[in-house]
């Protein structure tokens, strides 16, 4: 049961003698029944159902209980689940221990959600954080973003929520899903701006245009902008990721073994992945072999493939190629709702039009369990054969 001040409490009915019993008065029954009360001080749900079901089961284990039996039972629960326990200050909580298995960019992110929850509530422990200490957040994330002359999206909003929410997992800090939930007004206009803002895949024919532009850089190689020229047909040929291609060894490029592939890996310092799942060997077929020959020949295996593309700790080796394919895209193009990741929205689009399987497409392409393009979970354990097959109808109707 729920009290009007949101808390749950556990009621046992139990029968017991009826003092008033007059046997010869029919609406008269020799007992009646007695309700026993304990509050099991939580607002959150999920939290009560596990406390009613240990009492629940406890009581149950009696025949016919009595009321001597049910109190003694409700204060052993009261003694070894809220007598000692202390408070936990949110504060106190080591959210980097929590977040160590995202790469750095993630953290980042993550870190900074944490922070201004913190920065809102400094002294608050972790059972005493409620749906009103979100809604509060929430509106402080508008205010602080309205104070510096703009206004936060719903989209924004939305992730920022995510990532709270996520937080508060990690770290074991009691909470329920909807409190990270977004009003109905909110949803919708998150709705509209990603309909609005969602980037797309490439056409083949804005492919074969886009090629033609960086087709000049081809004579840089690997140094200068050799990248402009060899990132975009790597991206169509492979459906990787930016940062995935522009952080490269000459070592993760295998074309001399049985099996050519390309490894992408986090085996360095300044390399970073999406999630676990992105850690993988993508097959090289012909095509994007020829490519990469006369890029990787004679060189040390630990060189960076593109040498000229510079690091940040935040973005890795994403910043200069990712704005100078956008303003290529928009300015020269003049192409909406496209960045460089539609590349590889296109290569995945492409494989589905060629009626690759889902599965095999996920384990292509690095999707993490469970986030696969319609939210299934795919199958590891693809042949390399079975995948340079579906990779192969990548460079189908193009020249590259």
């Amino acid at each position: 049961m729920r009290s009007k001040s949101g808390i749950y409490s556990f009621r046992w009915n139990v029968r017991v003698d009826n003092p008033s019993y007059n046997p010869l008065a029919s609406s008269s029954k020799p007992y009646k029944y007695k309700q026993l009360k304990v509050s099991l001080r939580t607002r959150q749900r999920l939290h009560a159902a596990s406390y009613a079901l240990y009492l629940y089961r406890e009581i149950s284990s009696f025949h016919n209980p009595s009321i001597e039996q049910i109190k003694a039972t409700f204060n052993s629960f009261v003694s070894s689940v809220f007598a000692k326990k202390e408070a936990v200050f949110l504060s106190s909580v080591d959210i980097d221990k929590a977040l160590e298995d995202l790469a750095f960019k993630s953290r980042r992110d993550y870190r900074a959600c944490w922070e201004s929850f913190l920065r809102l509530y400094p002294s608050i422990c972790t059972h005493e954080i409620k749906a009103a200490h979100i809604e509060q957040w929430k509106l402080s994330q508008s205010i602080s973003v309205k104070s510096k002359g703009k206004t936060v999206s719903p989209t924004t909003l939305k992730k920022k929520l995510r990532l709270l929410s996520s937080c508060f997992n990690r770290a074991s800090v009691p909470c329920e899903a909807e409190w990270f939930q977004l009003s109905k007004n909110e949803a919708r206009a998150t709705s509209k701006a990603s309909s609005t803002k969602a980037k797309r895949a490439f056409s083949e024919k804005e492919l074969k245009e886009l090629l033609k532009l960086t087709y000049e850089f081809k004579a840089d190689g690997y140094v200068g902008n050799g990248w402009r020229y060899y990132l975009p047909r790597m991206a169509i040929l492979t459906g990787c990721r930016l940062n995935e291609l522009a952080q490269m060894r000459v070592g993760d490029v295998d074309l001399v073994s049985a099996q050519p592939h390309l490894d992408i890996n986090d085996d360095h310092e300044d390399k970073t992945l999406k999630n676990d799942s992105s850690k993988r060997t993508v097959p090289v077929a012909p095509d994007l072999k020829a490519l990469l020959e006369p890029l990787v020949h004679q060189r040390a295996k630990d060189e960076r493939l593109f040498p000229s593309l510079t690091y940040s700790k935040d973005n890795g080796y994403n910043s200069k190629p990712s704005k100078w394919f956008s303003v290529l895209c928009r300015e020269k193009l003049k192409l909406q709702g496209v960045s460089f990741h539609s590349f590889r929205h296109y290569a995945i689009t492409k494989l589905f039009n060629e009626a690759v399987s889902e599965e095999l497409i996920g384990s292509l392409m690095g999707h993490s369990i469970g986030k696969l393009t319609t939210g299934k979970v795919y199958m590891s354990g693809f042949t390399y054969m079975n995948k340079l097959e579906a990779i192969r109808k990548l460079s189908v109707g193009l020249v590259l």
